[in-house]
């Protein structure tokens, strides 16, 4: 049972790991500015 929180724990981190890795990774750094100046431009728009 022991074995099984032990696995269970590892794929965890590494599943959360990854998904880290990938968010600052340099590639993604350009639709991420993108996508983040967009969602300020729309709140602009909406308090105008």
């Amino acid at each position: 049972m022991i074995t099984i929180h032990i696995i269970w724990t590892l794929a965890v981190m590494a599943i959360y790991l990854g998904i880290v890795a990938w968010a600052y990774d340099k590639k993604n750094k350009k639709s991420f500015d993108k996508v983040a100046k967009s969602i300020l431009n729309t709140q602009e728009q909406e308090h105008d």
